[in-house]
């Protein structure tokens, strides 16, 4: 019987796992020039299929601002969870799996959620915060909105966010597509002068 070394078990933490092995999360190795593509569109495929204990399938609305070759911005309308924490006690919270996930690969993240008449933003470098939470004037209703910056240093040279909108899937290769009532847009604001918008059934 083999006898087995505990010293040798290594346990990574979520954000050095994502980093490790980026395509056990977004399919794709860090040498890809498709995955900072794929990290877009999982982020916005966890908004578009929500847990069913968040909001029924298909029925959140999500905006993407893609802002820069590797930064972008999403917008949702989902209500926290009470009682849910966040990764390394950031406001990212542990139903929002994948935008965890792309903080793990971002230089800079900035998170802001509000519910019910309160709303916090938080700075974080990748998935850790810089400083605590702080207040703001809430918005209407309730949502959340997480404005990335991908590390550069992290991918594969050259490697941007793809400007075919229509090739990004925010339904992922298991959805049954046509149950949904909410609404998922892109947009892409890399040209000033020639903003490019596609919207996803």
């Amino acid at each position: 019987m083999t006898k087995y070394d505990a010293s040798m078990i290594q346990v990574l933490t979520l954000d050095a796992s994502v980093r490790k092995r980026p395509g056990m999360y977004f399919r794709f190795a860090q040498d890809n020039p498709l995955l900072p593509t794929q990290v877009l569109a999982d982020v916005l495929g966890s908004v578009d299929h929500p847990p069913t204990a968040v909001a029924p399938v298909h029925s959140a609305d999500a905006v993407a601002e893609i802002t820069g070759d590797l930064a972008f911005t999403v917008t949702d309308n989902l209500r926290a969870q009470p009682g849910k924490h966040g990764y390394f006690d950031s406001l990212i919270t542990t139903d929002r799996l994948w935008f965890a996930a792309a903080a793990a690969l971002s230089t800079a993240v900035l998170v802001e959620i509000w519910q019910d008449g309160h709303a916090c933003r938080q700075h974080l470098a990748g998935m850790h915060p810089t400083g605590p939470a702080e207040e703001f004037p809430a918005p209407p209703g309730a949502g959340a909105r997480f404005a990335f910056t991908l590390d550069t240093t992290y991918f594969a040279p050259g490697a941007a966010i793809t400007t075919d909108l229509a090739t990004i899937d925010p339904h992922g290769p298991h959805c049954e597509k046509g149950h949904r009532t909410g609404s998922v847009t892109v947009r892409d604001l890399r040209n000033p002068a020639k903003p490019q918008q596609c919207e996803y059934a």
